[in-house]
């Protein structure tokens, strides 16, 4: 099984975070009443929210990098795990040397 890290910068990552904390409006209005951290997105809504392809979703399934539930043919994301996922692969720049 071959691994692939998921590598963002630091922009990217916060912008991704933002994102993930301000789910649209459709989204809040389906999921009402359940705490954020525990609603459910599907493939298609993952894909448009980290601005990754369908193929790259199913690649970080097949090796193991993002959580999942598959119901048939229907691929849902809880958001909890969502946040896991891009926190785990979150790689931190190296300090400068000191002088």
């Amino acid at each position: 099984m071959a691994f692939s890290a998921i590598i963002f910068s630091k922009d990217e990552y916060e912008n991704l975070l933002e994102r993930i904390d301000n789910i649209p409006q459709q989204l809040q209005e389906t999921n009402a009443g359940i705490p954020p951290e525990e609603r459910m997105i599907t493939n298609d809504q993952l894909s448009e929210l980290m601005q990754v392809s369908k193929r790259t979703l199913q690649n970080w399934r097949d090796d193991g990098l993002i959580t999942y539930t598959q119901i048939g043919k229907k691929i849902l994301y809880q958001m909890s795990d969502v946040k896991i996922c891009i926190e785990k692969h979150r790689k931190h720049a190296f300090a400068p040397p000191k002088e």
